[in-house]
């Protein structure tokens, strides 16, 4: 979150949740921002933005799951934490949350729950899940950039792109209904959207052209129940994606922006992950 990091502690049953708001300099002083205990424990999440936290809030009278379905923001002043509300908006079997310069939002077992980052008070809104959706989907990971004002979500299959602002919040994305989702991302400048398929191919989305579809890069051999299984990892200053093949042997740079195979590297040993590492573009 900019010059902070938030650690959300779950915490085991029966002992509260809790938050630590981390900054590098406090890092450096063996200093934390803030600190926040909640009243009980829950699987959940918090956001940091603009000296407020939003933070996940479980009603002790749900117990059939660790799960939140609510949300409460904080203000932050001297390392204390002070409850400005609690939304009256629902969001049930809470999981998942991104958010961008214009947008916050959290994934809901009935929708997404957004709230609008340039009003003040930050308005909620629900989104209730598109008819699109299979009957058993939900979504429950978000993804966002700062430079694309519409968010991603993944509903057990599918991927949607969540625009909260606009008359059609939920648009999906077309993806191969006999194809498995490895992993997705966006690229550094968020102009393209990617999607690794278990057949080995990355899909391409032209965010740009309004998430036109580019032609699929065969980039891996299909995923089988015991290779490696491939990952995909974004430069932070170019636009390059990196792909680790099945077989654990050979990166493969793309291009992200056409998809073009810019070279291949040849490992003499077997990778089971890879990551980026330097300083990412500002």
């Amino acid at each position: 979150h900019v010059s902070n990091a938030v650690v959300f502690f779950d915490a085991d049953e029966g002992l509260p949740s809790s938050v630590t708001v981390l900054s590098d300099a406090g890092i450096g002083s063996g200093a934390t921002t803030g600190e926040l205990t909640l009243t009980n424990s829950m699987h959940g999440a918090a956001k940091f933005i603009d000296d407020n936290l939003f933070v996940t809030y479980r009603d002790p009278s749900i117990t059939e799951t660790v799960l939140p379905a609510a949300i409460e923001r904080y203000s932050l002043a001297d390392g204390d934490f002070t409850l400005v509300e609690r939304y009256e908006e629902a969001c049930p079997l809470l999981h998942g949350n991104a958010s961008n310069g214009s947008w916050l939002a959290f994934g809901c077992g009935d929708g997404v729950l957004a709230f609008d980052l340039t009003q003040d008070g930050y308005p909620a809104t629900k989104l209730d899940n598109p008819v699109s959706m299979a009957e058993e989907g939900r979504v429950g990971t978000l993804y966002a950039h700062p430079s694309v004002e519409a968010l991603v979500g993944v509903a057990r299959g599918q991927t949607f792109v969540v625009d909260p602002g606009s008359e059609t919040a939920f648009t999906e994305l077309a993806f191969p209904t006999e194809v498995s989702m490895v992993s997705q991302g966006f690229n550094v400048d968020g102009e393209t959207y990617y999607i690794l398929g278990d057949d080995g191919n990355l899909y391409l989305y032209d965010i740009i052209a309004d998430w036109e579809t580019l032609d699929p890069v065969a980039v891996a051999a299909s995923v089988g129940e015991d290779d490696t299984a491939p990952v995909v990892v974004a430069s932070g200053v170019a636009d390059r994606l990196f792909v680790l093949d099945t077989n654990g042997q050979q990166i493969i740079e793309i291009d992200g922006i056409d998809g073009s195979i810019v070279r291949t590297i040849e490992l003499d040993f077997t990778a089971t992950r890879i990551t980026w590492v330097g300083l990412p573009r500002r």
